[in-house]
């Protein structure tokens, strides 16, 4: 958290602290970056080894208090690219806990004829279209 926390103020950061005349003194030399990102390599890593969306829930929640307390004007957002069965109620399940810190959810899904079956491959947008649809309302 940490870290996430330290990006955070390098990146957008406006006083006076470490961080802040770090950037200034390098390539980032002019105001703040008002950058925007959509991983959280920390708690990324830890939700692979979970594998639990229940057990990410609140270290994600913890990370985005931290960014949100560090730059209270931040946006943030929530990648959502693995589509495998029970995306939508795992995306729930992370927005009832953490939703008030969440500005956007960011949906990827990487395509290809993976099995090469033409046929398999012709349909993922018939399946894209009924996934993104459970995200309605």
């Amino acid at each position: 958290m940490r870290e996430a926390a330290d990006w955070v103020e390098y990146c957008n950061g406006t006083g006076e602290s470490a961080l802040v005349k770090l950037r200034r003194s390098t390539v980032f030399r002019t105001a703040p970056g008002k950058v925007l990102g959509n991983r959280q390599r920390s708690g990324r890593t830890l939700a692979d080894r979970l594998q639990d969306t229940a057990g990410i829930c609140p270290v994600c929640t913890e990370y985005a208090k931290v960014m949100k307390w560090t730059d209270p004007i931040s946006k943030l957002l929530h990648p959502r690219y693995h589509w495998e069965a029970g995306i939508v109620e795992r995306t729930q399940l992370m927005l009832e806990q953490a939703g008030s810190l969440i500005d956007y959810l960011s949906l990827h899904w990487y395509v290809g004829n993976w099995n090469n079956d033409f046929a398999e491959y012709m349909t993922v947008s018939e399946l894209m279209e009924e996934r993104l649809s459970a995200y309605e309302g």
